[in-house]
């Protein structure tokens, strides 16, 4: 076998066995996620080396001076390869990174992604443990000490370049971050937002460069060693960033049969940072539209109303257009749609707007 071929395989095995819900852990080396957890800002930002796999996930929505607006997605996956870094050679492997970058043009009705694969061996790819500062070749994340995140990622055709400041501390999801998945004990993740990143910056698409007079993002950081719990197809999640100031964050793990996993949760952030935790019972989703991907003939679901009866919310969340399909060829294999959309709705009676970004893993191709 060609030896360059082997890490993109074996990464996007062991990323196609999570999404298809084998409970297993990656190793029984690596540390187990659990509630006694401390998080300890920025520290909390930085790798986790000891767990199987971590994410660095930004999306967000961007306009220019005349209200041109774009979506973007910057996502940094790290999978654990040897959990206690017996070789610390040039050529040891510890951690294999991927990422994957898109842009949304609404004025153009079109979507540009790239994706890139790397292990951590001759600083190709890195995170630091002790703050936010992820690499993937020139792809990067990185909290200053002003508390400045800036985020830059430039591809053949697209390119962005941002820096921004959370106006709200860290969003601890589940219970003080711990956020169960599943039944088993270790069914869980570390998780943590900033809801409301605020800055400026620039886009690039092809030749044309957009000054972006502002940018609002979300970024969440997960870490885990286990899988899905049995039986989950996928999961849809919904980052909802209201104009009046609030965010709400909503996901469900899908079963057969149109069933939805108990562990599915959320949470709702108001204007100060406090979170409040949603659980399955406290909303519901319904589905409105479909859309079917011309390139994978997956059949997406594509317009929703989010509803939180108990806070008399009821959104309606659109995509600014259908087609924002990621296809994953070069990393992991796995196509999932991930895309800016806008929302309208009510709180309280009174009419709310904003912008969200949703994301659908494990659909399959229609028969």
């Amino acid at each position: 076998m060609n030896k360059s071929v082997f890490p993109s395989i074996f990464l996007s095995l062991l990323l196609i066995v999570s999404f298809a819900g084998d409970r297993r852990c990656y190793a029984d080396e690596y540390s187990q996620v659990s509630e006694s957890y401390e998080f300890l800002f920025p520290r909390s930002h930085g790798s986790h080396p000891g767990y199987a796999t971590e994410w660095w996930y930004f999306t967000g929505h961007a306009e220019t001076a005349t209200q041109r607006t774009f979506g973007f997605e910057l996502t940094f996956f790290r999978v654990g390869v040897n959990p206690k870094g017996k070789n610390k050679s040039a050529w040891g492997v510890q951690s294999l990174f991927l990422a994957h970058f898109a842009i949304t043009d609404d004025k153009e009705k079109q979507f540009y992604s790239a994706e890139r694969i790397s292990r951590d061996a001759f600083s190709k790819a890195a995170a630091a443990e002790d703050t936010l500062d992820v690499h993937l070749d020139s792809w990067r994340a990185q909290l200053g000490r002003d508390g400045t995140l800036s985020i830059r990622a430039e591809d053949e055709h697209i390119a962005i370049s941002f820096d921004m400041k959370s106006n709200k501390p860290p969003a601890l999801h589940g219970k003080g971050g711990f956020s169960k998945k599943g039944p088993g004990k270790h069914d869980a993740s570390y998780y943590s937002s900033f809801t409301r990143l605020v800055g400026d910056g620039s886009i690039r698409i092809g030749k044309e460069n957009h000054a972006i007079s502002r940018v609002e993002a979300w970024m969440d950081h997960e870490v885990t060693s286990s899988k899905l719990a049995r039986g989950v197809d996928g999961w849809d999640w919904f980052a909802i960033q209201l104009e009046s100031g609030e965010e709400i964050m909503l996901y469900q793990l899908r079963l057969p049969e149109r069933a939805v996993s108990p562990y599915s949760s959320g949470s709702i952030i108001d204007r100060r940072g406090r979170v409040e935790n949603l659980a399955l019972d406290d909303f519901s989703i319904e589905v409105h539209d479909h859309w079917i991907s011309p390139q994978s003939n997956i059949r997406y679901p594509s317009s929703w109303t989010l509803s939180i009866p108990d806070k008399q919310i009821r959104l309606r969340v659109t995509p600014t257009i259908p087609g924002q399909e990621m296809l994953t060829k070069k990393t992991t294999g796995v196509s999932y749609w991930e895309g800016r959309c806008l929302v309208r709705g009510e709180i309280a009676g009174k009419d709310t707007s904003g912008n969200a970004y949703v994301e659908l893993v494990g659909y399959e191709a229609r028969k």
